[in-house]
């Protein structure tokens, strides 16, 4: 579409950045031989807790610090719970696909994988592919279908919303000091606030809670099955300003 409708010829990479680590710097080199500085752009699907914006500013601070290479930090995302992206579609609390589906919606490509003695000559951040799900995978049906439903309303956007970013961090920072008061949380890294967040905790953690919203909201019934599979225990909060949250064991 970036082409069809601004005649730009994009060129997309698939970078690593991992929390307390950073960003995949080989790779950045290896991008910035063949583009510009300033024709980068960073995108991602969601801000859970604005965790990995901060992570990419700092990285591209010490990146142009050590190199002598300014790149605008900026983040795009689909959905920004936490005020943290640059630009936005949207601040809403919402399940995208590859919350859930994960590799098969995604390349058939892991998560990141960090390999220190790797990573000290020219290698990358790694990753693994998927060949033996092949048969399921769904990544350019997926693309295919998103490209369908926007397509149509495409010609008529008119202009940009302006989204109160201030109002989402402020909303993110009162649910993170509740939840851990309420359930004397050590670290705010074991709070997963949003349906995203939520379902890949049931899918990959060890569920401490989860808290909903509301008991009938279709969009988190899927959140109510994983749990009850699980033996989670499920609170509802009428008041909860997003649609769920999980939190993580903590394991003493």
């Amino acid at each position: 579409m970036l082409a069809e409708y601004f005649y730009v010829n994009a060129k997309h990479y698939s970078v690593s950045i991992i929390r307390d680590i950073g960003l995949d710097l080989n790779a950045l080199r290896y991008i910035l031989a063949r583009h510009a500085p300033e024709s980068l752009v960073f995108i991602d699907g969601w801000t859970g807790k604005g965790v990995i914006a901060r992570q990419l500013q700092r990285s591209l601070e010490v990146f142009a610090e050590s190199e002598g290479v300014v790149i605008p930090p900026a983040l795009y995302v689909l959905a920004d719970l936490s005020g943290s992206a640059a630009y936005a579609a949207s601040t809403e609390d919402y399940l995208i696909p590859s919350c859930i589906l994960n590799a098969t919606v995604s390349g058939l490509v892991s998560r990141s994988l960090y390999d220190a003695h790797l990573v000290a000559g020219q290698g990358f951040h790694a990753c693994v592919y998927y060949d033996e799900f092949s048969p399921y995978d769904v990544s350019r049906y997926f693309v295919a279908q998103v490209l369908a439903c926007i397509e149509p309303d495409w010609l008529n956007a008119k202009q940009l919303v302006s989204l109160d970013l201030v109002a989402a961090q402020e909303r993110m920072q009162r649910l993170l000091t509740m939840v851990a008061r309420q359930y004397q949380v050590s670290h705010v890294n074991f709070i997963k606030p949003g349906i995203g967040e939520a379902t890949r905790v049931l899918l990959r953690r060890e569920a401490r809670v989860l808290l909903l919203k509301n008991a009938a909201d279709p969009t988190t019934q899927h959140l109510r099955w994983l749990a009850e599979e699980k033996s989670v225990p499920i609170y509802y909060y009428a008041e909860l300003e997003y649609h769920a949250v999980a939190l993580i064991k903590e394991l003493f």
